[in-house]
């Protein structure tokens, strides 16, 4: 979700858009020697939801990314329909984003059904801990391009 992190990985990257990935939850289960910490990932999880930024690559952009990405052994691809926020751009908001219900939302209605590149981690291990830094990125990301507020106070919620 770091967008300078991004352009430094992959410069022609430019942001889609603001999306959703539904019935999958955000979990640290990878530990990151380059960070020291763990580092994101997302888990299958009925009745939730991972939000997260949409990027236009390029192939050869792409592959640049598996590299910093360790795919495939850290991390490896899928292809998932992501729901796409078509009524507002990256980092604006309306109010009816501020408390979405998950069991109410109908994906289909409200946003554009896409399909994206999702990474996710290969060896997963269980109640791994974040550092405040990762987690500020995290988060701060999610205030800027209005997550919804339910989502942001989940990151949040990883704080110690």
């Amino acid at each position: 979700m770091d967008f300078v992190q991004m352009k430094n990985r992959c410069s022609e990257a430019t942001i889609v858009g603001v999306a959703v990935l539904p019935n999958y939850k955000i979990a640290f289960t990878r530990f990151s020697t380059n960070r020291d910490c763990a580092v994101a990932d997302v888990v299958a999880c009925e009745g939730s939801e991972v939000w997260g930024l949409v990027y236009d690559l390029t192939a050869d952009a792409l592959s640049k990314l598996d590299g910093h990405e360790g795919y495939p052994s850290s991390y490896n691809r899928m292809t998932k329909t992501v729901y796409l926020r078509q009524d507002k751009k990256a980092g604006e908001q309306n109010d009816s984003d501020i408390s979405l219900d998950e069991s109410s939302i109908d994906y289909e209605s409200k946003y554009l059904a896409i399909s994206a590149e999702i990474y996710y981690v290969v060896n997963k291990v269980d109640n791994l801990n974040t550092s405040s830094q990762y987690l500020t990125k995290l988060t701060d990301a999610a205030v800027k391009y209005k997550f919804p507020i339910k989502y942001q106070d989940e990151l949040k919620s990883f704080g110690y």
